[in-house]
């Protein structure tokens, strides 16, 4: 895997703790052991991506196993070199021993790279990955947005992507502790081809105040709370929550396809609630 400039495109030569390229761009490795590929005229804000207390709330709840069974059936499909976009804080990428995370959050990044140092951590954008093509050989896009025709490029040959999405039912309850109106999330597939594999997870998790307030605060659902509607999920007693995935796996070739039939090739993640940090 060679780290590419987000300048110029040109592979990135490291030397000690310093990324250079024959344009003479170069970039510096923090101390926490990423990379910040993003610079500041590719980004859409100042800070952009998950908030450090967004983050912190779901290394906090992943960490205690709720999502377990989800790392458990993408273990099953992992084949060589993998990149997680859009790692987050980096459970998925830990967890599965990932080449590599990237994610738009500076934090997210910074505390992946800290707990996981084998990987290759990078600041940037799924809509331009710093990577030379044909880096990975399994990419992982969990409740992500991705950009179909930069993962085609960066996939080999006999490459895949692995897709988690949210079913209809998914934290249904949650919502319905935050909105008067609880919409379902829109079972549709992030591509327009079939996937070589597709796996529904369902399950339950029971929880309470403390994990509630964590769950919220990991998802959109936290700014549409107000301050007495996260009070009272603080209070709350135990309660049900339906966790509801949908895992698909598409080879390189219906990224490929996909990207040409969308022109921009970006593919977000499908649903009429506000997206879950996953």
């Amino acid at each position: 895997m060679t780290l590419k400039c987000p300048i110029c495109d040109a592979p990135l030569v490291v030397e000690m703790r310093t990324a250079s390229c024959p344009a003479n761009h170069s970039f510096d490795q923090a101390r926490e052991g990423y990379w910040n590929l993003l610079p500041a005229h590719h980004k859409n804000s100042a800070l952009p991506g998950d908030s450090k207390a967004m983050l912190q709330a779901r290394r906090r709840f992943l960490e205690a196993g709720h999502y377990q069974p989800l790392a458990d059936a993408l273990k099953g499909h992992l084949q060589g070199d993998v990149l997680d976009i859009g790692c987050g804080e980096g459970y998925y990428a830990r967890t599965l021993d990932a080449t590599a995370g990237l994610d738009i959050a500076k934090d997210g990044v910074k505390m992946a790279a800290k707990r996981h140092p084998q990987a290759t951590y990078v600041a940037a954008s799924a809509t331009r990955l710093p990577f030379i093509s044909e880096s990975f050989d399994t990419l992982v896009s969990v409740f992500s947005p991705l950009h179909s025709s930069e993962a085609a490029r960066v996939l080999r040959p006999d490459g895949r992507l692995i897709w988690v999405g949210p079913q209809a039912s998914h934290l249904n309850e949650l919502a319905g502790l935050v909105y008067d109106e609880v919409r379902p999330h829109q079972a549709k597939p992030p591509i327009n081809e079939t996937p070589q594999t597709e796996q529904l997870i369902n399950f339950q998790l029971t929880l309470a105040g403390p994990e509630l307030i964590d769950l919220l605060a990991m998802t959109p659902y936290y700014w549409s709370a107000s301050a007495e509607k996260q009070k009272a999920i603080a209070a709350s007693p135990s309660m049900d929550i339906s966790v509801a995935f949908t895992l698909r796996v598409y080879d390189v070739g219906a990224l490929s396809r996909a990207a040409k039939s969308t022109g921009d090739g970006i593919v977000e993640t499908p649903s009429k609630q506000p997206k879950e940090s996953k």
